[in-house]
């Protein structure tokens, strides 16, 4: 159903942009019920198609459901709704966010070089068909990823066997306890001060973009985590890995010195 929501969105040029369990209503109590997208106060639409598809640079949407391209502030387009619609995916089968940390920064960082595993605690049970359905909706180059009405033919939605999987990208099944993050739907709303997720909306305009900043380091060089998430203190230094650059791509450090534009 969200697939089904998605691809009417998609069909008639709009981009949700804040997927997220929470936007995903149940019209009534039952088990089978229908579902409703709601929260369109971040939505884009193009207004001139098909000569042109809604995009943006625009720094908004919940930062666990966030695409690399949103946080590396490049164009983008509808592809961020189905990386969101990957993770929802990922929660509902599993309980956890799949990419989780208390500081902001160390999370970007985990989308954006897809720092992804399937913990075989949570995963011994569910079938490859579904993983290989995350994996393909999680894709880091948006183009990559599947449309929504690529994803409605999927064989795990169609109910075809794992032997079709022929292409599926084995993924690894461990994850050291530093990386875990907890039950999504048990702890989901007790970190980081009691506010789940930090929504980035058109009404902040002057929170740096956290991958703009380092560490904060000490006399002895040592570097101290914020730990909590939320706007990081601005610092003198651009990369905050201590490296060039995305795996060759552009460090968001290199944009211009005016910081995220808010729209």
């Amino acid at each position: 159903q969200m697939l089904l929501a998605l691809n009417y969105l998609h069909q008639n040029h709009i981009m949700h942009r804040d997927l997220k369990p929470e936007n995903i209503l149940l019209v009534s109590k039952v088990s089978h019920t229908d579902i409703k997208i709601s929260d369109f106060g971040l939505a884009r639409i193009s207004r001139d198609y098909p000569r042109r598809l809604p995009r943006s640079h625009s720094i908004c949407g919940s930062d666990f459901y966030l695409a690399p391209e949103v946080i590396k502030q490049e164009e983008y387009g509808r592809e961020i709704d189905i990386w969101a619609l990957g993770v929802i995916t990922y929660v509902l089968l599993s309980g956890s966010l799949p990419f989780f940390h208390n500081v902001l920064h160390k999370l970007y960082r985990q989308i954006v070089e897809r720092d992804l595993s399937f913990p075989e605690q949570a995963w011994k049970n569910v079938s490859k068909g579904a993983l290989d359905f995350i994996l393909r909706l999680l894709q880091v180059r948006a183009g990559d990823r599947l449309t929504a009405d690529q994803a409605l033919s999927h064989p795990w939605l169609r109910g075809t066997n794992a032997a079709s999987f022929s292409s599926f990208e084995s993924p690894t099944m461990v994850r050291t306890a530093s990386q875990t993050n907890p039950n999504y739907f048990a702890h989901g709303q007790q970190y980081a001060g009691g506010n789940p997720d930090v929504r980035r909306t058109p009404s902040q305009p002057n929170v740096p973009h956290p991958l703009e900043h380092a560490h904060k380091v000490n006399s002895k060089g040592q570097g101290q985590d914020d730990r909590s998430m939320g706007p990081m203190t601005p610092q003198s230094q651009s990369d905050p890995y201590g490296r060039p650059s995305f795996r060759g791509q552009r460090h968001p450090g290199q944009m211009s010195s005016g910081g995220p534009q808010y729209y």
